[in-house]
């Protein structure tokens, strides 16, 4: 059983000022519920009802909508990652990994190498970690290309041994919480790149004091793949099994630069054009640089709300005319 935060206060702006996000959560908020006893070994079916209902809120100054009741990180180790292949149905974690699954992250990582490296973003020989790298496709380019010094993590074991066979040492190893650790000889970075991360962190001051900590002071964090909840949620196919549990902050562009602003780095958007923009548009892509930490920007909580209201109505509208 985990131990369990309570937060009394935004993650974000420290503001005790709050609403709740729902009149009544239910069902579908929780896309735990839907498992019922069919839960993985080792875990307590106690965690299910301790996390029936996850307290979602909207912190009234800054706007961010956030999971107020939520797990300790220290300790998750032994449930998280379980837990997470079950309910997100990760099914390809067995090596070999399945050859689609292969084919689509080297497309995947070479697109987003190319992203990154037409900016500038890797220089010669940087030092690089990549926290969930998955098959270690875009660590292997830029060993490769840019004779960069790479490292990487992934929740995966068949993920990790793909990645170190294919750049032939030991590079990748694997992390099972939702905050990583750094257990490399390598302490200090020029570029690291966190693949939705944020939006899963149980402590995300603590993920990016980590993240400051492990980049020189000139060096870059560049983080994908972080929801746009602005955009996201106005899908009739957004959450259809429930909010994602693994989901601890829904962001929308504005709370997630106010946010990343208060956990000390400054984000600048990257913008990316071609047939994959759309994708980009609704999961963003930012370079942040590290800076002070700075009181977040006054935001429209009420405009969250009305944001969530409306992805509950498409949802029932979905379920009725089964669309999901």
């Amino acid at each position: 059983m985990a131990n369990i935060n309570d937060l009394k206060q935004c993650p974000a702006c420290k503001s005790a000022t709050l609403a709740p996000a729902f009149a009544s959560e239910t069902h579908s908020h929780n896309s735990l519920n839907r498992l019922g006893k069919d839960l993985p070994p080792g875990i307590d079916p106690a965690f299910l009802k301790a996390f029936n209902k996850v307290h979602w809120s909207i912190c009234k100054d800054c706007g961010l909508i956030f999971a107020g009741l939520r797990p300790a990180g220290a300790g998750s180790s032994a449930w998280y990652l379980p837990l997470f292949k079950h309910s997100e149905e990760r099914g390809y974690d067995a090596f070999p990994l399945p050859e689609a699954y292969v084919s689509s992250k080297a497309k995947s990582n070479a697109r987003l190498y190319d992203i990154i490296t037409a900016r500038g973003l890797i220089p010669q020989g940087a030092r690089l970690f990549q926290v969930r790298c998955a098959t270690g496709e875009l660590l292997r380019l830029a060993k490769q290309d840019l004779d960069a010094d790479v490292w990487g993590l992934d929740f995966f074991s068949s993920c990790v041994a793909h990645a170190n066979a294919i750049m032939g040492e030991t590079r990748v190893a694997q992390m099972t919480e939702p905050e990583p650790h750094n257990p490399f000889p390598q302490k200090k970075f020029d570029v690291i790149i966190s693949n939705h991360m944020i939006t899963h962190a149980h402590e995300p001051e603590a993920l990016l004091g980590r993240f400051r900590e492990w980049l020189s002071d000139d060096g870059v964090l560049i983080v994908h793949n972080e929801p746009d909840h602005q955009l996201t949620l106005k899908s009739f196919k957004a959450y259809s099994r429930g909010i994602n549990f693994f989901h601890k902050q829904l962001f929308t562009e504005a709370t997630f630069v106010s946010s990343m602003r208060c956990w000390g780095f400054e984000p600048e958007r990257i913008q990316v054009t071609g047939n994959d923009a759309r994708k980009f548009k609704k999961n963003m892509m930012f370079v942040c640089r590290k800076q002070k930490p700075i009181d977040a920007a006054k935001g429209d909580w009420k405009a969250g709300a009305r944001l969530l209201r409306g992805w509950e109505r498409r949802r029932r509208i979905a379920k009725f005319l089964r669309l999901v």
